[in-house]
């Protein structure tokens, strides 16, 4: 005969499902009586109704975008989207963007300019139409 059912154990998962599992003992049969009939385990589902946390994660990177200036050294920038966490899982972990240098080596074109005027110099002459240059 059987003894007593056990309590469940443990389930065997925290969530998303799992299971519990109880026993009970045959006393072996003794002077010709018959053996245990049925199981001596029996399980049952638990947590299936508790989602596991599922981390934030992020997608691929982009292509890198156009370089903000086209001489004289700008930026370039790529980004990759995160998917949110859920069920309490963690965040995304790292950046979303990033950016490098370029066009640094591209020099601006730099026109040609007239300083200040200088003071007008001595005449050329000291009578009869001259000059004064500056």
């Amino acid at each position: 005969y059987y003894g007593e059912w056990s309590y469940y154990g443990q389930c065997t998962a925290s969530c998303g499902g799992g299971t519990q599992t109880r026993t009970r003992t045959c006393t072996a049969p003794s002077y010709g009586g018959a053996p245990c009939h049925g199981p001596a385990t029996e399980s049952v589902p638990c947590n299936t109704d508790v989602y596991c946390p599922v981390d934030g994660y992020y997608g691929e990177w982009s292509y890198y975008g156009q370089c903000t200036a086209s001489c004289g050294g700008g930026t370039q920038t790529r980004t990759r989207t995160c998917t949110a966490p859920s069920y309490g899982g963690a965040p995304c972990h790292g950046p979303a963007t990033e950016s490098v240098p370029c066009n640094t080596d591209v020099y601006c074109p730099v026109d040609g300019y007239y300083g200040e005027w200088s003071y007008y110099g001595e005449c050329s002459v000291s009578c009869g139409g001259g000059t004064k240059n500056r």
